[in-house]
């Protein structure tokens, strides 16, 4: 999966991930922790993804 969505990221920003947690650090790749922020708001899924869908990235990986 990691081999695919660096593939897929040859445009800056063309994929973005949602994970909790991020299980693979992958530089060229945006990923966004879901869960706690460091503020102590929550961050769920829905609004990691409301977020994630204004960056009007290609491919979007929930995990």
């Amino acid at each position: 999966m990691v081999r695919e969505l660096l593939r897929l990221n040859q445009d800056p920003a063309s994929v973005i991930t949602l994970e909790d947690p991020i299980e693979a650090e992958l530089r060229s790749v945006p990923q966004m922790r879901v869960g706690q922020l460091s503020d102590g708001d929550d961050c769920g899924y829905a609004a990691a993804l409301r977020l994630a869908l204004r960056q009007n990235a290609k491919a979007l990986l929930v995990g």
